[in-house]
């Protein structure tokens, strides 16, 4: 019985703020709380602030709010009126305004002695409210703003006469208003104050520093009395040992020495501490005390003892600092491996990477993660309650919606932070050493025939891949042989067929080239083994530059040439596989020695095979690939050309299946760069060969509607797209080929973003979640699969008004294109332009500003008549003309309508910008040409409405 009720009711409180119900327990800060107490009642405005974590909170609700309420109560009792009502508030997440004024009512009808009634707004101002209660109360309000760096978080960008900010420097301001505030807030939010300059609000400031020695002393021994007064009597009662306090004191002292020592301050920086003379933090005091609390009754023990302190602690750490280092390490610890997946995955949308936390309900997390919501709750609820939380739960006040999750108590962010890194880096190893292990025991038990698997892989791939390099190197050696010996002797027609034959041969062993090469690329990176794609590739590398010694020392120029081709695209194989994990500068490397393979390749081929010869068109067509794969389309755009007006003299018919790739390679290039008439020709020209000759093979086909598909998005043909985007995902086969290059996804992807676009937000979001299912393995991975999933999940928040949520989304992908691609890439450059159009929305101009001149430095350079670059242009512009720099805004427009009118001449986002310049026009006296504008842009809306009638 003894220690079920030592465990039941417990004298510290661990990680949690005292709350009024706990103050019996709750010692160290009694001067604070008197100087508190008599500056709120004497000054409209106290500002308190201090550190994270110094124990602000437990102070004005267990101290402050509970003494006051005491003398309320013996007032009321003694005098018959309360004299004046305290209201605690601090949940900033809903209106503050409503929360305010029930925080308020709620308190006036405790003070009264009265049961709460139904929520009374009586009409008028804030200050109105507050005056209407202060005449009930038949006193003062004593009004406390707890934790209001949250305020800022969730309200930071509001503004205007009916904000929440205004009204409360009005009141503040009201000397005819009985209302004393007290508004505590953390010291790293204290510069967000400023927007209050012209209020009182920096006349009376307080400062919350940690405990004090003495204090924290107190903080340790007196709730153990407090218990023993209210629940031991006897050999219940419970003792310290005074070695211990002192010992608690000087391992928490050392701990916050460290932390000083590495630059942590407040408001005026930090300064040199020893262990002796720093103060206590409170947390990590109670977290302790709570430890070895728990320690000792479950031992039946009725002593703290500095021997299980010790006990705890190690050679490299003391006892004190190893249970606040293992606090989050143990309650991680107890989840099951599924839960830990799950949490290392949420974490980095409700902490940051340098320990800030956010708050986010389990349908946020669910649609950002893709995680089961209901799994996702159950770990939520289990890490948000018992007294081993890490989360707490809260409601918006007044909201019939969901529950959010934050992290209980910003000491613990760097700890998961921590948590997360090691739990992924643990999961890495653990895998590669269960890879490593497989591998051993299957080499051990299988050698042979690990050796025979071996060959056949080389057969089927490294074999296929040069079967181009022998064939052209035999067919070479032949032909030589022929000049030397019957050249002279043939006939001009046997020369002809004999060439046409050449052509035909190396045709199909290219062929037979390029579908290993996109069997590869399909089942290693889209089947998202990018690891393996990059040790397969070594592999073949190796047996290819063995081949290429061959020719070199045998002086055979065109089977050099070949293999020098085949080595390159290899190569590029790697660099994408090196993308797909995220490692850009790898990536490069293995791009560069492709192209210096293709380079060296090229004249070899031209002097022994001619300049028209398929080997060289591969190579001139592949030089171009890589420049498309790192974003220089225009580089990319001659040399695609040139390698399909080669093979279009190869090939017997214009219609040749072997025309397909190429034609499509420059069709992604004119797409890329907005240039979508040529784009749509060369389409529909692939589009007819594949029907025509392979009308049985669904993933062409399917590839061919998909590229249409998204060809009439990017124009604003919505219902076009739609048709086709469902005509192709119609096209998957219903027992999947493990070969088969069909990816559902591309159309799933393509109708959530038509439905985006036509304001079908809950179909969208169906669609983006059925793409999220179908990447669900890759949710751990860095691949540019998963930043894709993510941007389009956050253009949809964006549109539907989450900004919290986009902005982690837009974050995290554009994290992940940047180490995949780089920082001046065209994709990273739209993750960029994304993430500033949301800052402008949130009001961020500074923030929307340099974003949008990055990625126009990139779009410039790499996209200049893309509609990707005017989107930029108007969004920087419209942002210009908010701030008044008229001047910098209208050239930005006139590029933007430029790059628009030729590429997308009926699409909405011309019709935003003529409406976006018109508002310019207008501020700068040209009404007419204003006009103008706004009736071109209407008869756009209207031409795309006809079009998409159900938008």
């Amino acid at each position: 019985m003894m220690i079920e009720k030592a465990l039941s009711v417990i004298p510290y409180a661990g990680l949690s703020a005292y709350e009024e119900e706990n103050a019996p327990f709750f010692f160290g800060r009694e001067r604070v709380r008197e100087n508190i107490i008599a500056n709120l009642k004497a000054k409209r405005l106290t500002l308190v602030f201090g550190a994270s974590g110094v124990g602000k909170s437990s102070v004005l609700r267990a101290g402050v709010a509970y003494q006051l309420r005491r003398i309320a109560q013996e007032n009321l009792d003694e005098k018959g009126k309360p004299e004046f009502a305290v209201a605690v508030f601090n949940n900033w997440a809903g209106d503050p305004l409503a929360g305010l004024i029930n925080c308020v009512q709620e308190a006036v009808a405790e003070a009264l002695d009265e049961p709460t009634s139904e929520p009374i707004t009586p009409p008028g101002s804030l200050a109105d409210t507050l005056r209407f209660w202060t005449e009930r109360v038949g006193g003062d309000l004593l009004i406390i703003l707890d934790q209001f760096e949250d305020y800022f978080l969730y309200h930071g960008n509001e503004n205007g006469g009916g904000s929440f900010a205004d009204q409360l420097v009005k009141m503040i301001n009201r000397a005819d208003l009985r209302v004393n505030f007290l508004i505590s807030i953390r010291d790293d939010a204290f510069s967000k104050i400023k927007r209050f300059k012209e209020s009182r609000f920096f006349d009376n400031l307080m400062e919350i520093e940690h405990l004090d020695r003495e204090a924290a002393s107190s903080a340790i021994k007196k709730p153990v009395d407090q218990y023993n007064r209210f629940y031991a009597a006897g050999k219940q009662r419970i003792a310290i040992e005074p070695e211990l306090v002192d010992a608690v004191l000087g391992q928490l002292g050392e701990l916050r020495a460290e932390r000083l020592s590495l630059g942590e301050g407040g408001i005026g920086g930090g300064t040199k501490k020893t262990a002796a003379t720093a103060r206590i933090e409170a947390p990590f005091l109670q977290l302790v005390m709570t430890e070895l609390w728990k320690q000792e009754m479950f031992s039946g023990s009725t002593t703290l003892r500095l021997a299980t302190l010790n006990r705890l602690g190690d050679a490299e750490m003391s006892g004190a600092k190893r249970i606040v280092a293992t606090h989050v390490t143990q309650v991680m610890g107890k989840l099951s491996e599924n839960e830990q997946a799950m949490a290392a995955r949420i974490l980095s949308y409700l902490v940051t990477s340098t320990g800030d936390k956010f708050a986010r309900s389990a349908s946020d997390l669910a649609d950002s993660t893709a995680l089961d919501k209901q799994e996702l709750v159950q770990l939520l609820e289990k890490l948000a309650h018992g007294d081993r939380r890490v989360l707490r739960a809260f409601a918006p006040p007044g909201a019939a919606g969901e529950s959010r999750y934050e992290i209980f108590h910003d000491v613990l962010g760097p700890a998961l932070v921590g948590w997360r890194r090691s739990y992924t880096q643990k999961l890495k190893e653990r895998q590669a050493e269960e890879d490593k292990q497989r591998a051993t025991e299957k080499a051990r038990a299988e050698e042979k025939a690990r050796a025979a698997r071996r060959r056949r892989v080389l057969y089927r791939a490294i074999v296929v891949l040069s079967m181009l390099t022998l064939a052209g190197a035999t067919y070479a050696w032949i032909q030589r042989k022929m000049a030397i010996n019957q050249m002279r002797l043939a006939a001009h027609q046997m020369r002809l067929t004999a060439e046409q034959q050449e052509k035909r041969y190396i045709l199909r062993a290219s062929d037979l080239s390029n579908q290993t090469i996109a069997r590869l690329n399909w089942r290693l990176i889209n089947e998202i083994d990018p690891e393996k794609a990059s040790e397969y590739s070594q592999f073949l590398l190796k047996q290819l530059n063995e081949t290429l010694g061959f020719y070199q020392r045998d002086g055979n120029q065109a089977g050099e040439g070949i293999t020098l081709n085949s080595i390159a695209g290899i190569s590029r194989l790697a660099a994408e596989a090196h993308t797909g994990l995220g490692h850009y500068q790898e990536a490069q490397k293995y791009y560069q020695q492709a192209n210096d393979a293709y380079q060296k390749a090229r004249p070899l081929l031209e002097n022994t095979l001619g300049p028209d010869h398929p080997e060289v068109a591969t190579s001139i067509n592949d030089l171009a690939v890589i420049d498309a794969a790192q974003g220089k389309y225009a580089e990319a755009e001659p040399l695609l050309k040139q390698s399909l007006a080669i093979l279009e003299k190869v090939v017997d018919q214009p219609d040749d299946r072997y025309l397909v790739d190429p034609i499509m390679n420059l069709a992604e290039c004119y797409n890329a760069q907005g240039k979508y008439d040529e784009a749509e020709a060369l389409y529909n020209r692939a589009s007819e060969i594949r029907k025509k000759r392979s009308p049985d093979n669904p993933p062409d086909l399917a590839e061919s509607l998909n590229n249409l598909a998204w060809l009439y998005y990017e124009q604003g043909k919505y219902v076009q797209a739609e048709s086709l985007f469902n005509k192709a995902l119609a096209m998957q086969p219903t027992d999947s080929d493990p070969d088969s290059q069909f990816d559902p996804t591309v159309s799933l992807t393509g109708l959530g973003a038509v439905c985006r676009k036509r304001g079908k937000y809950d179909k969208a979001a169906a669609y983006f979640r059925q793409t999220m299912e179908q990447h669900k393995g890759l949710l751990h991975s860095d691949l540019p699969t998963v930043a894709d999933d993510l941007e389009n999940m956050g253009l949809l928040y964006m549109d539907r008004g989450k900004h919290e949520p986009a902005e982690a989304l837009f974050k995290n992908a554009l994290l992940l294109w940047t180490k995949s691609f780089g920082e001046n890439h065209p994709t990273t450059a739209y993750g960029l332009s994304n993430l500033a159009s949301l800052y402008y929305k949130l009001g961020r101009h500074a923030e929307a500003e340099s974003s949008f001149n990055k990625a126009l430095k990139i779009q410039q350079e790499m996209l200049p008549q893309s509609p990707e670059l005017a989107q930029s242009l108007n969004g920087l512009a419209r942002l210009y003309i908010d701030r008044g720099r008229y001047e910098e805004a209208e050239p930005l427009f006139l590029q933007a309508l430029a790059i628009q009118e030729k590429a997308i001449p009926s699409h909405p986002d011309l019709a935003e910008t003529l409406n976006n310049y018109a508002a310019l026009l207008q501020k700068t006296n040209r009404q007419v040409e204003a006009a103008q504008m706004q009736q071109r842009a209407k008869q756009i809306q209207d031409t795309h409405q006809k079009e998409n009638p159900d938008n």
